[in-house]
């Protein structure tokens, strides 16, 4: 049963791939219909084909004038819309530069403000500070007259009175001297006395009463030209000493009170002396003490700022000399890597670091409201620029720094630039940018 099964099967697929043959016959002749029929479309359609491939060409060359033309109206509008596109980005750059400009000028109307009222408040006490001062400096130039009128003074009192010591010590030897003259005549004139009187007496016990008595008794040996000659030489030595001057214990008793009253005035004029010249060394010690305290504070933000700005190195001020009034001042500064023995031997660059760093050094010790640095990076490298600039900025936060600069890497740490443009020929504008406002428009 199974095989019979089988051959119907058979069978049956026989039947129908017979069928499926006659169908495919079938649509073999139709399709060999079908492709004479489309051998004839073909070639129909190959002649159109022809004519369409001139008419075609005909028309891609047409295409290709137009597709010119508009690729040359293409460029011509791109030009306009270009040129549009940079009258548009020129329209608004005037008009955010206006824009820039009103706020700018707000704002430094503002600053004018706040600066007219700053001043305002610092100026009030200059007044009383100006009268202070001219008080003092008149105080003082009526102490330094008064103790010019007063040395004057006391040089003249001084002359006067070793010239009056001096007139008054030839009176007083004068005075003495004839004392002396006079004492001694009277002496003599008292010997003489005595000695006629022992004379007459011895005379008189001789028993000699007259004069011839006395000539007849004279010795063997008395001249009496030779005792006259004696005689008068002792007269011109009287005549000699002129007349005794009877008033000179008056004068004396004067000029001793004259001279009192001039050593009165001395000693007045040298104690206020002495209070000038106190009140002067109390001057030069307040004077020492300040410059002193003053001069080391110095030094020491100079070795700090030297040694920040060369990464390194020492500088030092000295004293040339013991006073502090009067000594002169030396800066020795020794960049890292260096031993030099004298400032000239730095570079320019190392110079100017160096004076960069003493005047800071005063700022710090006594800020300014302004610090205006005038081409101060020129001599400077971009290592050296860099540390100016970061010192710049530390400082900047008490002090307001004006800068005078070519150099982009200090230009880059201003807030606020102004520069000089000539936007025609033989015309300059001063141009400012507000670079905080700039970098706010860059974002935007």
């Amino acid at each position: 049963s199974h095989r019979q099964a089988r051959e119907e099967q058979l069978a049956a697929d026989n039947n129908r791939v017979q069928a499926e043959q006659a169908s495919c016959q079938q649509d073999g002749r139709e399709l060999a219909a079908q492709q004479t029929l489309q051998s004839e479309t073909l070639a129909l359609s190959k002649k159109r084909c022809d004519d369409k491939r001139a008419e075609r060409t005909l028309l891609e060359q047409a295409w290709q004038k137009k597709r010119q033309q508009s690729q040359a109206l293409q460029q011509q509008q791109h030009r306009e819309i270009t040129r549009l596109e940079t009258q548009k980005a020129e329209y608004q750059s005037t008009v955010h530069s206006m824009q820039r400009l009103q706020t700018q000028q707000q704002r430094q109307a503002q600053q004018q403000q706040t600066l007219q009222q700053q001043r305002a408040v610092l100026e009030e006490p200059l007044p009383q500070l100006a009268q202070k001062r001219d008080q003092h400096l008149a105080a003082k130039v009526e102490s330094e007259a008064l103790l010019t009128r007063y040395r004057q003074q006391v040089d003249e009192i001084d002359f006067n009175l070793r010239s009056a010591i001096q007139r008054h010590q030839n009176l007083a030897n004068g005075l003495q001297t004839l004392e002396e003259s006079l004492e001694a005549l009277r002496l003599k004139r008292q010997e003489s006395a005595i000695h006629a009187q022992t004379l007459e007496t011895q005379l008189a016990e001789q028993g000699v009463h007259e004069a011839w008595d006395v000539v007849e008794k004279l010795p063997p040996e008395a001249n009496e030209v030779r005792w006259k000659k004696r005689h008068q030489k002792i007269q011109q030595d009287i005549r000699s000493l002129g007349a005794v001057n009877l008033a000179a214990a008056d004068e004396l008793l004067e000029k001793v009170e004259r001279q009192s009253f001039l050593q009165a005035q001395y000693d007045d004029l040298f104690a206020a002396l002495d209070i000038l010249q106190q009140a002067i060394a109390k001057m030069d010690q307040q004077t020492r003490s300040r410059f002193q305290e003053t001069f080391e504070r110095v030094n020491g933000e100079l070795k700090r700022l030297f040694t920040e700005l060369f990464n390194g190195g020492q500088a030092t001020l000295r004293l040339e000399g013991d006073d502090w009034l009067t000594a002169g001042v030396h800066i020795i500064a020794q960049p890292p890597g260096k031993r030099n023995s004298h400032i000239q031997m730095l570079s320019g660059g190392e110079k100017a670091l160096t004076a960069i760093a003493l005047v800071f050094a005063f700022f710090a010790l006594n800020p300014a409201p302004f610090c205006i640095l005038d081409e101060v990076d020129a001599p400077l490298d971009d290592t050296n620029v860099g540390r100016f600039c970061r010192l710049v900025k530390a400082i900047s936060k008490d002090i307001q720094c004006i800068f005078i600069t070519h150099n982009k890497i200090t230009m880059e740490l201003a807030s606020q630039l102004l520069g000089v443009t000539m936007s025609e020929a033989g015309v300059s504008q001063m141009v400012s940018v507000d670079i905080d406002q700039a970098v706010e428009m860059g974002q935007v």
